[in-house]
C-alpha cells in the first residue's frame, strides 16, 4: 500500500491488479478502481513525494514506472493500464526503495 497523494491510496496485489481508492477523507465521496497491469507477482511499490510517478518491483525481477495521473482517469471499472517503462532485471525483488525520481526534461530548441 502507497499514498500517492493525502486523499489516495494505492495497492498491488500478486495477480498483478492496482487498487486504486480515491477521497479516503470523505466516505460518501470515496471511490475504489480496480486496474489490472501484465505485471504479477508485485513485492513492493512506491510513490516519491512531488512527482507524479509509481515505482513497482515485481518478483518477476522487472522495475515498472505509471503515470499516476494516467492511473487516475480509470473511474469504478477494471480497466489495463501500461508503464511508461519497464526494466527487466536480472534478479527476483523483493523490496524497494526510492530515494529520487526526477522527469526528464525536453531537449531545448
Amino acid at each position: 500500500m502507497e499514498f500517492v497523494s493525502v486523499t489516495e491510496i494505492i495497492t498491488a496485489d500478486v495477480q498483478g491488479k492496482f487498487t486504486f481508492i480515491k477521497n479516503i477523507q470523505d466516505e460518501s465521496k470515496t471511490t475504489i478502481t480496480l486496474i489490472n497491469t501484465k505485471i504479477s507477482r508485485f513485492r513492493e511499490l512506491r510513490c516519491f513525494p512531488g512527482t507524479e510517478t509509481l515505482v513497482t518491483a515485481s518478483t518477476e525481477g522487472k522495475l515498472c514506472f505509471y503515470d499516476i495521473n494516467a492511473l487516475r482517469e480509470f473511474h469504478l471499472e477494471v480497466g489495463n493500464a501500461k508503464p511508461v517503462k519497464s526494466i527487466k532485471a536480472k534478479s527476483r525483488f523483493l523490496c524497494l526503495c526510492v530515494n529520487h525520481l526526477t522527469p526528464e526534461k525536453a531537449p531545448v530548441k
